[in-house]
């Protein structure tokens, strides 16, 4: 079994971060430059870390390239029943030279060890691929969303993916509305 590394975003070296953006850039193809897209990337990182939401970094190296990745992250959300703070999964991806080898599930249940060490209740995210995460433990969720944080439209679905999840399945997950308290990740 290949080895998952752990990082903190804030103290990772400006050659990590540019592995992980590396990645994240062949994965999505974002329109910008990759400089120009990587620059923006590492100046939200002190805005992150002042709100308290400083990101792990979940990682499989292949030499000085980055195979694998997810990231998790504090993220209040707000419920008819009170706010969690749980840890929000993003970034999920892996080389396509890469796929189909496990390493996309093994960053994944690093990240989820986060929750079962009892740093965060759950988990929540949004997928195309439902049955990836289904096979390691989570469940879809059905919940009307807003985003209070959202001064155009609060009212509208933050989410672009129609899927939500929650990690571990057995998770108490409220019904209702929930409001994601900002931008979908």
């Amino acid at each position: 079994m290949t080895t998952v590394q752990s990082y903190l975003t804030s103290i990772m070296s400006d050659q990590e971060l540019r592995a992980v953006f590396t990645l994240l850039w062949q994965t999505w193809a974002w329109h910008d430059s990759f400089e120009k897209a990587f620059v923006d990337f590492k100046k939200k990182i002190p805005e992150y870390v002042r709100l308290g939401t400083d990101s792990h970094r979940f990682v499989i190296w292949e030499g000085e390239q980055i195979v694998a990745h997810a990231s998790l992250f504090a993220r209040e959300v707000h419920t008819e029943h009170g706010s969690i703070c749980l840890g929000a999964l993003s970034a999920v991806c892996t080389h396509m030279d890469y796929r189909k080898q496990g390493f996309g599930a093994q960053v994944v249940r690093a990240a989820f060890e986060l929750v079962d060490n009892g740093t965060f209740p759950v988990s929540l995210w949004m997928t195309t691929v439902p049955g990836f995460y289904e096979k390691l433990g989570a469940r879809i969720i059905q919940n009307s969303w807003v985003n209070s944080q959202n001064t155009d439209d609060p009212t509208a679905d933050p989410w672009p993916d129609e899927q939500k999840m929650v990690y571990p399945a057995r998770y108490a997950w409220p019904s209702g509305q929930i409001d994601l308290n900002g931008a979908a990740y």
